[in-house]
């Protein structure tokens, strides 16, 4: 019982470790993708009106 209780507080652990380093990689990923759509807007409008 002590050991099941054990086990599953590291499991837990090790899951919200993996969840706050999901999220920053998400949130890396999502301010990655961010400035690579405003990049590729200020493409368009600047090949659009050239």
């Amino acid at each position: 019982m002590c050991a099941i209780t054990k086990a599953r507080g590291g499991l837990l652990l090790r899951y919200s470790r993996m969840n706050s380093a999901g999220s920053l990689i998400g949130e890396s990923i999502s301010a990655d993708c961010s400035s690579l759509v405003c990049v590729e807007v200020s493409l368009f409008v600047y090949s659009s009106f050239s």
